[in-house]
C-alpha cells in the first residue's frame, strides 16, 4: 500500500468535473477491509479490479504491473515526495473509459505507477471534492452529485478544499478540537491510526507534557524512510458536535514534514464512526454512525 502523505510535484490528471455527469446521481458502494475502503471500477474493456479510496492521497495510482497488463500508455514522468522529504521519480500512466462500480464514467484520467499497494491501485480525493457527496458506513456506499446538504442530523463545519499543486486532487481538511487547541485536520481514508498530530502542533498544544506516558512506533513513508510516532491517550477530541472522551493520538517526529495547509491527519479508526457529507466548495458534513464510542478501548498493543 503506498503512503498516504506524499504529494506530485508534477502533473497528474484529476477526475472529470461533475457538468460531464449532468444531473445524473451516482451510488458508488464500498466495501471494507482490513481497514480500508475498497471501490470496484474497470479500466477500459477489463475486468473490475478492487482500488483503495485514499483521500489522503494527492494522485491516483494504479499497480505498475497492472498498468502493463493492460498496456497504459506511459505520457510522462513525475517526481513524488514523501512524508520525510525524499522524492522519487515515478511513471504517469494514462486510463482512458473508467467506468466504477455504480454506472460512474470517467473518460480519461492519468494515474502514478506504485510499485507496493495492497489493491490494483488507489482512488485520491477527486472522487469526494468533484461534487456534492455523502459517504456513509451505515449503508456502506458514496453518492455523487445528491443533495447539496445530507440532512439536519449532519454537523455542518467549514471545510478547506487544497491542492499542493495546480494538477493534484483536491484534498478536505476540516477543524479538530484537541482538549482547549485547535488544529487543521486532513480526512486520511488511507490512514490507519485514529489522529496523528505534527510535532510543532503538539509543542503547541503541550500534549507530550500533559500526557507523559507514551509508546513509539517506527513508520515508513514510500520509499522506505522512517520516522516515529508517540502514542499517547488523550481527552476531549472533537470534531463539530461530535467528541471523544478520551482516545488515542500519535505525535510525529520531526522527519514527518505536514504540508503548510494541515498538521494533523484523521485515519481511519476516527474516520469511520461518522458519516459524511461535502459540498466540494466550503463545507464538510458529520453525523455519528453505530461505530461510534466516546471512549476508545483501551489496547495494550497498540498496533500502527
Amino acid at each position: 500500500m503506498l503512503n498516504r502523505r506524499v504529494i506530485v510535484l508534477g502533473g497528474v490528471a484529476s477526475l472529470a468535473a461533475p457538468p460531464s455527469w449532468g444531473a445524473n446521481t451516482f451510488t458508488i458502494p464500498f466495501a471494507v477491509a482490513s481497514g480500508r475502503l475498497i471501490v470496484k471500477l474497470s479500466i477500459g474493456e477489463n475486468p473490475e479490479v478492487p482500488f483503495v479510496l485514499d483521500t489522503g492521497a494527492s494522485f491516483m495510482g494504479i499497480k505498475e504491473d497492472l498498468a502493463a497488463l493492460y498496456k497504459l500508455p506511459e505520457v510522462r514522468q513525475i517526481q513524488l515526495k514523501g512524508i520525510t522529504g525524499a522524492s522519487q521519480s515515478v511513471n504517469v500512466f494514462r486510463c482512458t473509459n473508467v467506468n466504477f462500480d455504480g454506472g460512474l464514467p470517467i473518460k480519461q484520467v492519468d494515474m502514478v505507477g506504485l510499485r507496493d499497494a495492497i489493491a490494483a491501485g488507489a482512488i485520491s480525493a477527486a472522487l469526494l471534492t468533484a461534487s456534492k457527496c455523502t459517504l456513509s458506513f451505515e449503508a456502506q456506499a458514496i453518492v455523487l452529485n445528491g443533495a447539496a446538504e445530507p440532512g439536519p442530523d449532519y454537523t455542518k463545519i467549514a471545510a478547506k478544499f487544497i491542492k499542493e499543486s495546480p494538477a493534484a486532487s483536491r484534498r478536505i481538511v476540516i477543524p479538530v478540537r484537541v482538549g482547549q487547541g485547535w488544529l487543521n485536520a486532513l480526512i486520511d481514508t488511507g490512514s490507519k491510526p485514529e489522529l496523528q498530530i505534527s510535532q510543532q502542533a503538539a509543542s503547541r498544544l503541550k500534549l507530550l507534557e500533559a500526557y507523559p506516558n507514551f509508546k513509539t512506533f517506527t513508520s515508513k513513508d514510500t520509499f522506505g524512510n522512517a520516522y516515529t510516532r508517540k502514542v499517547i491517550r488523550v481527552k476531549d477530541v472533537s470534531y463539530g458536535a461530535a467528541a471523544f472522551k478520551e482516545t488515542y493520538v500519535s505525535v510525529l517526529d520531526e522527519q514527518a514534514r505536514l504540508p503548510a495547509e494541515f498538521d494533523a491527519i484523521i485515519g481511519f479508526r476516527h474516520l469511520h464512526q461518522f458519516d459524511y457529507g461535502f459540498d466540494g466548495e466550503s463545507f464538510a458534513y458529520l453525523k455519528k454512525n453505530k461505530h461510534f464510542v466516546e471512549t476508545t478501548p483501551l489496547d495494550t498493543t497498540l498496533t500502527p
